[in-house]
This record gives structure tokens, sequence and C-alpha cells, in this order.
């Protein structure tokens, strides 16, 4: 029961994560000439599955609308996919129509893990049957009413009828299970079947999971033939000749065993029970009558991974292995290697059961490359309207193109040029080859008002990404197609070069928030053209229209819009014989309708009679608000102003030297892009009187003398430190502000001159260090 805890929670979780995250995670880290095709993946969002092209871009996808995870997709010989779903297998036509569904025949429940349809139409699926057994005599603390869950294998013939039933509980040993498996426990995984085979004598091969066992089955008497595993299998009957690590053989917790063209079989090893667990894919030779293995080829990445659960590996038709690495900490999806070994795809965002790459919805060809000459990549159904005239090569391998029925995701070309673009883009890839010089020809058909020679190849050399190069192209009369010279791989398009070229969208920009009602759409001119012509909507397709303006004949248009809308908009060129591309549409959200209010003062308290004169001012914050504004005065009109301080980014303000014994009044407003607020209500607050000279003695004071436009302060006594000196009228407005430190002093005096002063009285403050002075003298 502990295990099958840990196993459901980890399937819970991996659920959550996958649910949290969506399918736009998808990360291709690396891309070297992949095998074409359309990844199926099935990352347990509820009722989803989706088809992902090279690029990691999602091409197609199906929503069953449920909560319940789509597992196992897939693509079976008929050419319809297949998925487990809830409780069943379905199929789903090209156009992704539901066509049938399946279900074991009996009072069995379908399992997830495989399900076969056969070129003849029979059908091979698994289920799971329950039975209460009596444990206790069997195991030590085995349980007297054990709940033990076991595999069956189902033949139906193509009316569902059964054929063909085969049940591991009849067969296998409840003791066969290894060591990580407790049979103390109520609840019992007997054999845990993942995957199933038809081997080339027409018997079954079948992956038991907790057995660590590879089973081959007579398909007819539903004998067991032979019984292969690695060390932790309790009935392997084989010797591994070369597979042998830290004195572990063989493979552990495996997943996905297939048969391969030339007999071999090919593993997901997961590696669970190995000293040090690692997960890789692996590939045996079986010699079944001497009953030796011999390993042919591994992958395992450095630094290792660790997939305990789910995992699947492919071989592709062209020789590269496509690993999904299924439940690993490392969210990496699949792994597409070379048959030298090193990758030709990688990609990871989130964990996946399995992963299956097919030709679907799209056309591809690959061919062997042994000789110069004219390759044609048309074959059958796969009409990719290219063939490939190969002039030199280096290596020996081959080469593919595939055809696929949508634009190029990330459409570039270098600035300025603009292209019409068809609906179509091909890929050209080669494995082995190296070197080349080639020509590229096209075979497609034209608009008959186009004249051929405007129409030109375009390539990159990473698909999905990059910018696209013009290539030197010529129309071929002979051969009637567009060609160019190719030294490589790549992705490839057709298009037109327009004489009048799209304008480039400025301003608002692409995405911008808070834009004012009343703002501008600005863009710029690319091409001799006329006029403009201008849409606007609230939706990105222009299905409704809120302005389409043409004959416009400058490159700005002032607009006023609503509050806390969004809006989408595009402008195109035109003149009297031709109109350029809509420009990239731009999208903007204007700023909400929000009315700032005042700040709420906070310290010092309203009414407060003994406030430092040097201090803190604080306010309570306002939503909305980028700024705050600051105002003390002496006087509750504020025309004797004190403190001003405006565009401040917090709620507080430190001031210092403020008046002793005076009141003081003080507001708050606030501020962003678009609006003030009003002034808060007044708060007053009375500063503190004069601080006395600390370990001042009665006959310290300071005598103050005027001679010749200057103020002479006189100490009795010996200070140090730094003065600040400040001369104020009487409004409490500083009109002198000095300061020094006390090597400047001499002989205790400090001079100030004052001859820009009026004949009146004035305040003075003095502080040295902790110790202030302040006093009224009158200047002659």
């Amino acid at each position: 029961m502990k295990k099958i805890i840990s196993i459901s929670l980890f399937i819970f979780l991996f659920f959550c994560y996958i649910k949290a995250q969506g399918p736009n995670l998808i990360n291709v880290t690396y891309m070297d000439n992949p095998y074409p095709g359309y990844m199926f993946l099935d990352p347990s969002l509820p009722g989803n599955f989706y088809l992902v092209d090279n690029a990691g871009v999602p091409i197609y996808n199906k929503h069953l609308g449920s909560n319940f995870a789509i597992t196992n997709l897939n693509l079976q010989s008929d050419g319809n996919i297949s998925l487990f779903w809830v409780t069943k297998f379905y199929t789903f036509d090209k156009n992704f129509e539901l066509i049938d569904s399946f279900s074991c025949v009996g009072d069995y429940n379908v399992d997830f893990h495989d399900f076969i349809i056969l070129p003849d139409g029979r059908i091979i699926l698994l289920g799971n049957e329950t039975r209460t057994m009596d444990l206790s005599q069997t195991v030590t603390g085995g349980q007297k009413e054990a709940i033990v869950i076991g595999s069956i294998i189902q033949e139906l013939d193509k009316y569902k009828n059964l054929i063909f039933q085969w049940n591991s509980l009849d067969h296998f040993k409840i003791t066969d299970v290894v060591q990580d498996e407790e049979l103390t426990q109520p609840l019992i995984v007997s054999c845990h079947m993942n995957s199933i085979d038809i081997d080339i004598d027409g018997n079954i091969l079948a992956s038991s999971r907790v057995l660590d066992e590879i089973t081959k089955i007579n398909s007819k008497t539903g004998e067991i033939i032979w019984r292969l595993g690695g060390k932790k299998c309790k009935n392997n009957q084989f010797v591994f000749l070369n597979d042998t690590i830290d004195g572990f053989y063989g493979f552990s917790h495996q997943h996905s065993v297939t048969l391969l063209p030339n007999g071999n079989i090919l593993i997901f090893d997961n590696g669970n029970l190995k000293p040090n667990p690692y997960s890789r894919a692996v590939e045996y030779k079986l010699d079944e009558t001497n009953k030796t293995i011999e390993k042919v080829w591994e992958y395992s990445p450095f630094p290792e991974i660790y997939s305990q659960v789910m995992g699947n590996v492919q071989r592709l038709p062209n020789g590269n292995t496509l690993i999904g690495w299924g439940g690993n900490s490392s969210q990496l999806i699949a792994t597409e290697l070379k048959p030298d070994g090193s990758k030709a795809l990688e990609i990871n965002g989130y964990l996946n059961y399995a992963v299956y790459k097919y030709i679907f919805l799209m056309h591809a060809v690959t061919l062997d490359v042994d000789k110069k000459g004219i390759y044609d990549f048309n074959k059958d159904t796969n009409i990719t309207d290219v063939k490939i005239l190969i002039n030199n090569f280096v290596g020996d391998g081959n080469i593919s193109v595939a055809k696929h029925f949508y634009q190029p995701h990330n459409l570039e070309f270098p600035p300025p040029s603009q292209l019409e673009v068809g609906k179509t883009r091909w890929v050209v890839s080669k494995n082995g080859i190296n070197d080349l010089d080639a020509t590229i020809r096209f075979y497609v058909s034209y608009d008959t008002t186009d004249n051929v020679n405007d129409y030109f190849i375009f390539c990159r050399e990473y698909e999905g990404k990059g910018s696209f190069s013009q290539l030197e192209t010529r129309y071929n009369n002979i051969e009637k197609c567009l060609e160019a010279e190719i030294k490589g791989s790549g992705e490839f398009i057709i298009g037109i070069i327009p004489s009048v070229l799209a304008p480039i969208a400025l301003y608002p920009l692409d995405s911008a928030n808070d834009v004012e009602v009343n703002s501008a759409i600005m863009w710029q001119t690319m091409s001799i053209s006329s006029e403009f012509r201008f849409q606007l909507s609230h939706y990105p397709d222009f299905s409704v229209l809120l302005i389409d303006s043409s004959n416009i004949t400058n490159t700005r248009l002032d607009l006023n819009f609503e509050y806390n809308t969004t809006y989408y908009w595009h402008v195109r060129a035109f003149n009297e014989d031709e109109q350029s591309q809509w420009s990239k549409t731009f999208m903007f959200t204007t700023r909400p309708r929000v009315i700032l209010t005042w700040s709420s003062l906070l310290y010092p308290p309203d009414k407060d009679s003994s406030v430092p004169v040097t201090g803190k001012l604080e306010w309570e914050e306002v939503k909305g608000a980028l700024f705050y504004n600051v105002d003390v005065a002496l006087d509750p009109d504020f025309t004797i102003p004190v403190l001003k301080r405006f565009n401040i980014d917090t709620n507080q303000l430190n001031y210092n030297s403020l008046l002793p014994e005076r009141p003081h009044y003080w507001r708050v407003s606030s501020s962003n892009s678009y609006q003030v607020s009003d002034w808060s209500p007044v708060w007053m607050f009375v500063t503190e009187p004069a601080l006395e000279v600390i370990n001042r003695v009665d006959n310290y004071k300071i005598e103050i003398k005027q001679s010749n436009n200057k103020l002479i302060l006189k100490y009795n006594d010996n200070f140090s430190g730094q003065f600040v000196l400040g001369i104020y009228d009487l409004r409490g407005y500083k009109i002198i502000d000095a300061n020094g430190y006390v090597n400047d002093l001499k002989n205790n005096t400090i001079e100030l001159d004052i001859s820009s002063l009026y004949s009146g009285y004035y305040f003075f403050r003095i502080i040295i260090e902790d110790k202030i002075e302040c006093g009224k003298i009158l200047v002659d």
C-alpha cells in the first residue's frame, strides 16, 4: 500500500504541476536536423492533447471537454489517432473527429498503458483484473484477504470479438515481484504490465514493471515461451553478455519494449533498482536459442537523468531514436538522437507520459543519398513539390524534405524587407551528409495574374527561429519550377516582394498599458505611397471595426478612447495600382478611470504639542499614486511656508531644523502621471522648546557682536565638532545657512557675513553636535 500511495501521490502532484503550467512551456533547447514529423504529446492537461512541430509549437490540438487527463496519445497503423481517456481507448480521424471506442471484453478495466491496432484490423489491448487472495500462508505477514491486481492481454477481431485472452495471475506467481514491492499490504499490484508488442513470429512481447521482466507469450496457447529480466528479476532465463555496471546487469522497472525491424528490441530502462538509479534507452540483440542477450546501443544523457516512472523510446524511419523521458525532475520532455549518438532535437518544459513522432497532416519524404543526381521527394501520397539536384556532397546518409501547410513561426526578414508569403513552408534536413552543393527545385502553382519572375525563394538555417534570407532565385522554363542553389539544410518559403511595403506601427507601443484616453496613433511609411487605410477594433481579428478609415494622407491620427479598454490597430499603404500588406497588429490598453484621493496623515498626530525640530512626517499610501507632495507652513493658510517637497516616491519625509516652540501646519497630496489629488485635511503640531546644551554650566553663554557687516558669535566655553548656523526672518524663512568644523573656529568664535540683511530683528539657531542654541538678534 505504501508503494501504491507513493506512486499515486507522484501522479497527483505531477498532474497539479501540469495543470498550472499549461502547454506553452515547450522549450527547444537543441536542434540539428531532426527527423520531420509532429510529436504527439499528452501532458496530462484535462481533456487536451497536442501535435507539436520541431520548433516546439503546438500545431494541432483537441479538447475533449473533461477534467480527465488524456494518456498514451499515439498513431495507429490505420492512420488514426488513438488515446486513453477516462475508462476507454478512443480513435480519431485526421479531422480529429471521433471514430470509435474500445473496452475490454468481460468484467475487466481497460489499462491505459498500451493499445495496438494491427494492419489487419485486429486489436491488442491491456486490462486489469482484481482478485481476493489469501496470502497469509504465502508470505510472512501476508493479508488473509489481500486485494491483488493482475494484468490481462486481450486480442479482439476487427468486430471487437474476443479471440485470445491471457491473465497474468494464471501464469505468474505472486512472489515473482521484485524487492521493492511489499506483499504484506492489503492492496498489491502483482504485475504492472506497461507495454506489449508483436514479435516477428506473431507471438506477444509483454513488459511487466514490478517483475523487471519481458515475457514472450504464445499468442495461440498462452504458454510462456521465455522470460527475460535484469539482475533483480526472479525468473530471468538469459545471460547478459555486456551490460553490467556496478555489479548490476540488464534493466529495471522498464517501459516501452518495442520490436525493431532488424529483430532487436528497444527498451526504455527506468533503472529504479540499480545501485545508482539512472534512466536510459537501450537496444538489445537476443539469441533466443542460446538464451543470450547483447547490448548493441544505448543512450543516457550527461548529467544522468532518473525517470522514476513513465517514459518511452521510438526508432524513427530515418534511423534516429526519439526518447520520451517521462517523470523526471529535470522537466526534460524528449531527446532525439542520430544514429551516431549526437543530438538532433531536445525539448523540455513539463512532464509527459510518452512522446511519439509521425508524418501526419503534412507531407515528408526521406531518401538515402549515395550519388550525385536528382532526388525526387514526392512519393505516393507524400507530395512535397520538391526535387533536389545534388551536384556534390561528402558523407553517407540521407536527406528529408517536409512540407507543412502553414506559415513559419516567427516570420522575420532583414529590414526593411516585407513579403507576401503563402501558407506553406518546407524544411530540408540531412543526416550524415556534409559539404552539400545542390539545387533545390519547387514545383508549385502560381497565381495566373502574377509574373513567375516576381517569386523568390527564402531560407533560414533553423526551423522556427532566425531571419529569412533571399536566395538567388530563377525560373526554370524547362522544368517549370523555381530553383536556387543551397549549401545545407534549413527552412524554406516562397514569396513575392511587394512594391508597396507595409507601414511600421510605432505608437502606442505594442502591448502598452495605461495609455492616455486622448492619444495619437502613429506609424512610419516604408515606401512611396499616396494614402493609408487605418483600422481599429476591440478584437485581434478585426471582426468588428470601430474605425475603418481610408484616404489618410499623413502618418498620425489623434483619437479619443474609452477608459480601461483594450484596442487593436493596424494600417496599410496603397496607391492607384497596389496596396501593401497590413502592418503588424499592435494592441494597447487605456488607463483606468481612477480619481486619486488625498493621503490620510499619520505622524506626527494632529495637535501634538511636543514634536522634535528634527524628525519625520508620515502618511498613508494611496492606491494608484506614484508620488506625493508635502506642504509645511507656520500658518493654517500656508502663506508662511517652511517646507515644500514635490514628487516624493515614498510615504514619509525626513525634516530638520524646524523652529522651536512654534505651531506648524502640514498637508499632503498624491499624484501620478495623469492627475494630482486635492490636499489632505490640515494637521497642526507644535515643536519642542530649544534643547539645552548638555552639561552646560551657569556661566556658559554666547556673546553676539556686530562689526563691519559681520555677526560674531563667541562661546565662553570650548566645543568640538561640526556646527550648523541658520538665520531666519520673522516669518520663519531661512535667510542664511552656514556650516563648518571645530578646526574652523578661532578663539571659540564664528564670524558670519550679514551684509545682505536689512536692518531689523532676526532669529538665529546654531547646532554643534547635539547642542542647540536659539535666540533673537537685532541687525543695525
